[in-house]
């Protein structure tokens, strides 16, 4: 359900399953995998955050809550106002974290000496015509001053859209964008230069989730390779840090997503 790792031997997968009793942690220091966690009856981990051995973020969908590892034990965080869901959270190199909560609003934990401070700004402007869903799923900070939310929904008659907004370090602008897709496929990453890649959702032309780069001020299409007449779907995306280096992973699947996929890995840079 979720993967963080801050180095080779600090890696955290999260889960659930029929026969795991609840959810887990697991966690690879480089020897081997163990469970390092487990957490009672279905809390849904939407993101999580391996900042070091002893921080690590967990945030639930339909809880609400935030669990904090120092790296002797587990304990729940508390926001005011209460959040019932986290779409989404990432961290910045500091150890600043952003997530997209219900509302949306925007959540920001700052660290300091003796712990972490949180805010929450609800994130308004954005249209509320539409079937159901959450319109803002993905947050992707590239620098204090320099953050991107991204999602999407359809209409009551039918018409994908796609929303994004940006926060320059003083307020959040909404970015005009069009098209018949959405990008609430939760996948965003830096380019290693001030640019950034996002995935589309699936939209209203049903064809797997595609590519946009944010450079020079503009987002662009790109175009991505098919085989034997499938679509390559990216789902996942991650920057190598220093590097201009992306890698993602997706797979190759039929017309309208139809057919059996297959699963692929992509490599974007040195």
């Amino acid at each position: 359900m979720a993967l963080s790792a801050s180095a080779w031997n600090n890696v955290w997968a999260f889960g659930a399953g029929p026969y795991a009793k609840g959810e887990f942690a697991l966690r690879d220091n480089g020897h081997g995998w163990r469970v390092v966690k487990r957490w009672p009856g279905e809390t849904s981990i939407s993101s999580a955050i391996a900042l070091s051995p002893r921080n690590v973020w967990v945030f639930s969908f339909v809880t609400g809550t935030i669990q904090h590892f120092n790296g002797s034990r587990w304990s729940k965080v508390q926001i005011s106002p209460f959040i019932r869901w986290f779409d989404s959270a990432r961290a910045l190199p500091d150890g600043q974290i952003w997530a997209i909560a219900e509302g949306p609003q925007v959540v920001v934990g700052t660290p300091h000496p003796s712990g972490y401070t949180w805010t929450a700004t609800p994130l308004t402007g954005f249209p509320s015509d539409n079937v159901g869903g959450h319109e803002i799923t993905d947050i992707a900070p590239l620098s204090a001053s320099n953050v991107w939310a991204f999602g999407g929904n359809v209409t009551r008659r039918g018409h994908w859209y796609p929303l994004a907004a940006h926060w320059n370090g003083h307020a959040w602008k909404r970015v005009n964008l069009t098209g018949s897709f959405t990008l609430s496929g939760g996948a965003s990453a830096s380019d290693g230069h001030g640019g950034l890649w996002v995935t589309m959702g699936w939209g209203g032309s049903s064809i797997p989730p595609r590519l946009l780069h944010f450079v020079g001020g503009k987002f662009a299409a790109v175009s991505l390779p098919r085989r034997n007449g499938k679509h390559l779907g990216v789902c996942g995306l991650a920057h190598l840090p220093g590097s201009r280096s992306v890698w993602g992973v997706g797979t190759w699947t039929g017309p309208s997503g139809l057919g059996a996929p297959t699963s692929a890995i992509l490599k974007y840079g040195r």
